[in-house]
């Protein structure tokens, strides 16, 4: 007995472009298969406005043609159908009344529908329920939404390079999706089980501080420093579990940070220019943080030392091993970055230090 599941996601028009089709992507040895639909969503609450809008909702919700003309979708939200079915069917209602054609397609919503399909092989005997329910527990949950997303980010990375510089959006990440959905179907895909929406954590501090703060950035005419700048990308991408970009970024910033820092103590040392030339031309950054900064810095900061060594080698991994996100997935990325962030506040604050005493 086989079972499909099904992952799918809406992407705005507005954000993305996807070719359709179906594609079969292969990836860390495996062969997903993902379609590329474009749908329009019918919102259940927009059509009870007046009588027609009903009609026109209740004769496309009895249509069951499932992934020939529309998707599964949450019954008490709306409608998931197939926009070239949803346009015929209005062009033909409306034939003599364009203006109504026109109001019927702004009254929904556009979206690439992607879809991932996975098989699950059962023994007939097996009771599909039962294997579903065991084996989408939450942690179950959570590594199909990691698969979904890495093969999708995968598909749009390819998209990017090909339609570059013409695209709004150049990661794939759950702030700018309409939503994620998942169902089980039959082999003959009969569903077997409800639309369950995937949730996500969009929790957003509100941070009632930030006016006073920027009054008095922008007041005493500071400037942005680039490293703070890339830590900043280094926390958004470790939100969007993009660890690879995280890490790049991270090391990003140190590539700043330590050389300014240590240019600044040989200089406070009396060492010569030539000396400091030789110096930056002989030693890169893992060995300038993971040997040198041990050695000028307090031991308080030898953990925070080791993290950021320990990010580098995995920023070389990204750049010159062409490791990708899933490899650092349990790594603890995000306490490398924050030894990274603190070695990084660490060496600018010494720096300024240092500087003070050459004038």
């Amino acid at each position: 007995m086989k079972l499909i599941e099904h992952f799918n996601a809406l992407f705005p028009y507005d954000n993305y472009y996807f070719p359709e089709g179906i594609f079969e992507i292969i990836i860390n040895n495996k062969k997903p298969i993902v379609q590329c639909t474009r749908v329009v969503l019918l919102k259940k609450i927009l059509f009870d406005l007046n009588d027609e809008l009903k009609h026109i909702y209740s004769t496309l919700f009895s249509n069951q043609n499932y992934f020939t003309e529309r998707y599964p979708y949450k019954d008490d939200y709306g409608i998931l159908i197939k926009e070239d079915v949803y346009n015929k069917f209005i062009e033909r209602m409306y034939s003599d009344d364009k203006d109504q054609i026109v109001k019927l397609q702004y009254i929904c919503d556009a979206f690439f529908c992607l879809c991932l399909s996975i098989t699950h092989e059962l023994a007939d005997n097996s009771n599909a329920i039962e294997y579903i329910n065991t084996i989408r527990d939450e942690k179950g949950i959570e590594k199909a939404q990691q698969e979904f997303f890495s093969v999708i980010d995968y598909f749009y990375k390819y998209i990017t390079i090909q339609r570059a510089p013409y695209i709004n959006v150049t990661d794939i990440h759950f702030w700018n999706i309409h939503g994620m959905f998942a169902y089980f179907c039959k082999e003959n895909m009969e569903l077997i089980t409800k639309v369950r929406p995937i949730k996500y954590d969009c929790w957003e501090p509100r941070m009632p501080e930030l006016g006073m703060k920027a009054h008095s950035f922008f007041r005493e005419n500071k400037s942005i420093s680039l490293e703070d700048y890339f830590i900043a990308q280094s926390k958004v991408y470790l939100r969007l579990r993009n660890y690879a970009m995280a890490i790049v970024y991270g090391a990003m910033a140190l590539e700043i940070t330590v050389p300014e820092f240590l240019n600044a103590y040989l200089k406070y040392k009396k060492v010569d220019s030539d000396s400091i030339n030789d110096f930056k031309n002989k030693f890169g950054l893992s060995v300038r943080v993971k040997a040198i900064l041990k050695l000028i810095l307090p031991q308080t900061l030898n953990t925070d030392i080791m993290n950021a060594g320990i990010l580098i080698g995995y920023r070389n991994d990204v750049l010159h091993r062409k490791k990708i996100s899933d490899y650092f997935r349990d790594k603890n990325i995000d306490k490398l970055l924050e030894s990274c962030e603190k070695l990084s506040n660490k060496v600018k604050k010494e720096k300024l230090k240092l500087e003070a005493t050459f004038h």
